[in-house]
């Protein structure tokens, strides 16, 4: 019996996880890249960006750890060069790991640009030569790319991207973030805890104007940039920039007032958004179906309104979360439908975390969310000053916050802000995904003294037996 010929575009996170399971499955699987192995997260985004907050977070220790009795004599450098050479080094070690799962699994491997010629085929192109690659079903987790501002376009040297904000040989002394969603909070902890000067401006009233975060997680996020002096303008924009003498002129004005002022930084980094990769791909000529901006259209089975063919990860769009890890789970509904599993991909229970100082970990419906669906929920909330493990390791700053169903008290949304948040949440999205209610948090023993306690104290809270909390 003849294997089921199974094309997949791009080599990121949804791409690769997409090609290993079709091949598990049976599958003759080809993986098509344009880029490295790995897509943003492993070059351009996640693992660089952690890598950068690791070092963030030790340099901004060394500078203030004299309450715990440290005394440094001589005042530490930021070599950002040597960063960098171990950032590559890291990211090399990763793409080999991917390209041996990939072998072992027994997925073929070309590199170059894809494009469509027909329904069934494509064509690769590598260097001055083509292959032709013929399908049965194609995966397409082609991504997205940084979105630019025409009126202040990427020169890639002042006016940066998110991938050219990790290729900086040098530390600058300023920086204006335009953008206080995720990309631009995450950048502005790092490079404030580098010791920069940081100035974010975002055009809504609140930072991460996101639905599935309350503003009150918002607010306790805009009081600690406040304490490490980040300048924070909500409702402005930034109407234009001139580069003047080596350095950057911001114009800025409010939103309400029209007020304008100008801010002076070495560097810019526009973080604004995404823009999909697949104007290259020459979907139309088999009838993808993609909206204005370019995103491609999918059903829950990730299926695209071309039979045989399905999309995942950025590709599909902000309508559903662009994260890595969600482009995998994607990718594995979508392999699994190659063979007529039916599966639907899931988003109810999908953990997301912002890698901001302090971070922040969120899963399931805000408070917010569940009010708009007329849901009858309450609401209860513990600080993490409540923690013993908080105040012994200096990290008071946080809180976490679970929403439930009244009547039930079963679980549907967690939102943490603090320490080690981002792992944390991990707890939080099973109790989502099983259903879980307040009593049984509570019946949940959890390790002293830890940061996850703050999920029981919560819990203990909302029952009305609290006991830090």
């Amino acid at each position: 019996m003849m294997k089921i010929k199974i094309a997949v575009l791009g080599g990121g996170p949804g791409g690769y996880s997409a090609a290993i399971r079709a091949a598990q499955l049976g599958g003759d699987v080809t993986l098509v890249n344009n880029d490295q192995l790995g897509g943003t997260c492993l070059n351009y985004g996640c693992i660089p960006s952690k890598m950068l907050k690791k070092a963030g977070e030790i340099f901004s220790h060394c500078i203030d750890s004299s309450h715990l009795g440290i005394r440094i004599e001589t005042p530490p450098v930021f070599d950002m060069a040597k960063h960098l050479e171990y950032q590559q080094q890291t990211i090399l070690q990763q793409q080999k790991g991917v390209e041996a799962l990939l072998k072992k699994n027994g997925v073929n491997h070309l590199q170059g640009q894809a494009r469509l010629t027909g329904l069934n085929c494509l064509e690769i192109l590598q260097g001055d030569g083509i292959i032709q690659l013929e399908w049965d079903k194609l995966i397409i987790a082609a991504g997205s790319s940084p979105l630019s501002i025409g009126a202040f376009a990427f020169d890639h040297r002042h006016i940066l991207s998110s991938t050219d904000i990790l290729r900086l040989v040098q530390l600058p002394k300023s920086i204006v973030i335009v953008g206080g969603g995720v990309i631009g909070c995450e950048f502005g902890s790092i490079f404030r805890d580098l010791g920069c000067e940081v100035t974010i401006v975002e055009a809504a009233d609140r930072l991460l104007p996101l639905p599935s975060l309350d503003e009150e997680i918002s607010k306790n996020l805009q009081r600690e940039f406040k304490k490490n002096k980040t300048v924070v303008l909500t409702s402005h924009l930034v109407n234009s920039v001139d580069i003047r003498n080596n350095l950057v002129q911001c114009s800025i004005s409010s939103v309400k007032t029209g007020k304008s002022t100008v801010v002076e930084a070495e560097k810019v980094l526009v973080a604004i958004g995404r823009k999909s990769n697949a104007q290259s791909l020459n979907l139309g000529c088999i009838g993808i179906r993609c909206d204005s901006a370019d995103w491609i259209t999918v059903d829950s089975r990730m299926q695209t309104s071309c039979e045989n063919v399905y999309a995942i990860g950025d590709i599909t769009g902000p309508y559903r979360p662009m994260l890595a890890h969600v482009a995998a789970a994607e990718g594995e509904v979508a392999a699994e439908n190659c063979f007529g599993k039916g599966k639907s991909m899931r988003y109810d229970n999908i953990p997301s975390g912002i890698f901001t100082t302090p971070e922040i970990g969120s899963v399931g419906l805000s408070a917010g969310q569940a009010q708009q669906q007329g849901l009858e929920t309450a609401s209860e909330t513990v600080l993490y000053r409540s923690l013993g493990k908080s105040h012994a390791t200096g990290e008071i700053a946080g809180l976490a916050k679970i929403v439930f169903e009244q009547n039930s008290r079963q679980i549907i949304g967690v939102q943490i802000i603090g320490a080690r948040a981002t792992d944390i949440i991990a707890e939080a999205a099973l109790a989502v995904t099983m259903k879980v209610t307040l009593n049984d948090l509570v019946d949940t023993i959890h390790a002293h003294p830890t940061f996850a306690e703050i999920i029981r104290e919560t819990a203990q809270k909302a029952v009305g037996y609290p006991l830090h909390g």
